[in-house]
């Protein structure tokens, strides 16, 4: 509980900055939302006409001038996008940095278990996405309710639930990178970038070309994409147990390297 108090009051800096930053935007977004929805209205037709641009973002099967559709494609690159790279950042340096600044086999002298550290530090980042998303959600409802337009409650509950999941399981990703990257200094933070981009390309391409749509079990991204979840009104469960078991698979490699090599 030390330790994880500890990664709580290191990482408040950065919390603010990119919840500002992420909030403030799908808050501003959802202000606009009045402004613009005859127009948005007015394109769907012209969306159905773009081809490949259309099937990257989904935008054939949202209907813009509603607010939720015209929310769900702003969210998936903004919150979406976001909110991964935010956490492959902290967490791809999460067990590296005690190991570059030589405070690993320091830390280890207290009555903590190797086990203890990388679970206190992955509740520490969990908690620093879970408060991402809910200020987030909070910010776009009291923006609906300033500009006296209906919230979807139901429909943002089921969207912000799908990045939650989205972003703690490029924690667990990001974390095994961390704990493999060692003293190799950026080794880490930018495997963990590459991985979220790659991803994020990965579920374009195979939105794109239904011929490659083995590439939709291998990018999280695919599990949380808006345009499929919205128009059905559920989470893809084959999509996130698929997740959870790969969130699994690169925890214990965490656990299991952190666990046997030398830190010293």
């Amino acid at each position: 509980m030390i330790l994880f108090r500890h990664e709580l009051r290191q990482g408040w800096r950065s919390l603010i900055l990119w919840t500002a930053a992420i909030a403030g935007f799908m808050g501003l977004i959802s202000l606009l939302f009045p402004q613009v929805k005859d127009q948005m209205a007015s394109i769907n037709g012209l969306i159905s006409t773009m081809g490949a641009f259309s099937d990257a973002f989904g935008l054939g099967k949202l209907n813009m001038g509603t607010f939720i559709g015209f929310y769900t494609v702003e969210c998936q690159s903004v919150l979406g996008l976001g909110g991964a790279l935010y956490a492959a950042i902290l967490a791809s340096n999460s067990l590296a940095k005690e190991e570059q600044a030589g405070t690993a086999e320091f830390l280890l002298t207290h009555p903590l278990s190797r086990a203890s550290v990388i679970t206190s530090k992955a509740l520490a980042l969990a908690s620093q996405l879970l408060i991402l998303n809910l200020v987030t959600l909070a910010t776009v409802l009291l923006s609906l309710i300033l500009m006296g337009e209906p919230a979807p409650v139901g429909q943002l509950l089921l969207l912000h639930s799908a990045y939650l999941i989205l972003h703690l399981e490029f924690i667990a990703l990001c974390l095994s990178l961390s704990a493999l990257s060692g003293k190799r200094r950026g080794t880490g933070l930018g495997a963990g970038i590459g991985l979220v981009l790659a991803f994020y390309l990965a579920n374009l391409v195979a939105n794109i070309a239904p011929g490659l749509g083995l590439l939709k079990w291998l990018s999280p991204f695919a599990y949380v994409d808006g345009a499929e979840i919205i128009p059905s009104g559920s989470l893809n469960l084959a999509y996130v147990g698929v997740g959870l078991v790969l969130s699994a698979c690169s925890l214990g490699v965490a656990y299991w390297w952190f666990g046997r090599k030398d830190v010293g």
